[in-house]
This record gives C-alpha cells, sequence and structure tokens, in this order.
C-alpha cells in the first residue's frame, strides 16, 4: 500500500509537470524560438 502511495505521488507529479509544460508551450505560441529568449528576459530582470 505504502509503494502504491508513493507510485501515485510520483504519477501526480509528471502530470503536474506535463500540464505545466503544456502551458508553457500554450503560452510561448506556435513559434517554440520565443522559449529561447526567456532566459534572457529573467537576465534583463
Amino acid at each position: 500500500e505504502y509503494r502504491q502511495n508513493q507510485y501515485k505521488k510520483i504519477n501526480q507529479h509528471q502530470i503536474s509537470r506535463k500540464r505545466t509544460n503544456e502551458n508553457l508551450l500554450a503560452t510561448a505560441g506556435p513559434a517554440p524560438k520565443r522559449t529561447r529568449h526567456q532566459p534572457q528576459r529573467f537576465d534583463q530582470e
């Protein structure tokens, strides 16, 4: 049972990561080049 819970937690973590990745892709728009400029933005701020 403990192992199942650990597995569930890992699964949920992966799903949430997948969702955030999809959200990032959605906000970036159709051009994937824009994602390369995001780290530069952080440096400027």
